[in-house]
């Protein structure tokens, strides 16, 4: 629901909602990555018309071109790259939308990322690129040519604390720990 036609609605919740987000630790990268995600675009509007930062990221480094991207919300996606959203921009992780797009088997918004200027050579946090997702479609099976770029890749243990993209965020101090299991390992764990 646009915020607008929620504080017209309940004009007396709005200061309320408003207090609720800043003690929450709600920013941009946050409201953008959710509204995305959801596919609201009403939302996306509001809260860029506002000033929120088109290319702000969540505490796992998502824009909400990533999300958007990754959840396969067309319309989304458009909007954002209408705003001058990078299409290239990495998640922590190291996967751009394109690359996480690809991975979720929306080709369509891959190919509204590359008309965008989306490298589709770059490779994500499982070494496969978009490229590589279109040559072998996401399937139930793990793709022969992303076991092989595991298997080229022995993992490698790396610790960075994260610091969160605003102050007073739950997440505080939280420190990820990567490579410590091989890739393909996780990807045979998965559902």
């Amino acid at each position: 629901m646009r915020r607008a036609a929620a504080a017209a609605a309940a004009p007396e919740w709005t200061e309320f909602v408003a207090q609720l987000e800043v003690s929450t630790g709600l920013c941009d990268g946050e409201r953008l990555g959710s509204a995305a995600a959801a596919g609201e675009c009403a939302d996306l509007e509001d809260l860029l018309a506002a000033g929120a930062e088109v290319d702000s990221v969540n505490e796992y480094g998502e824009t909400a071109l990533y999300r958007a991207a990754c959840h396969g919300r067309a319309d989304a996606v458009a909007m954002l790259l209408a705003a001058r959203a990078a299409p290239d921009r990495a998640a922590h992780g190291g996967s751009t939308a394109c690359v996480a797009a690809a991975a979720a088997g929306h080709s369509a918004l891959v190919a509204l990322l590359l008309a965008a200027g989306a490298d589709a050579g770059r490779r994500g946090a499982a070494g496969l690129s978009a490229a590589d997702y279109a040559a072998e479609p996401p399937s139930a099976a793990y793709p022969p040519a992303a076991a092989a770029a595991c298997a080229a890749a022995p993992p490698s243990l790396v610790a960075e604390v994260m610091l969160p993209a605003c102050p007073g965020h739950p997440g505080a101090g939280t420190t990820v720990v990567d490579g410590g299991i091989a890739p393909l390992t996780l990807i045979t764990l998965a559902p």
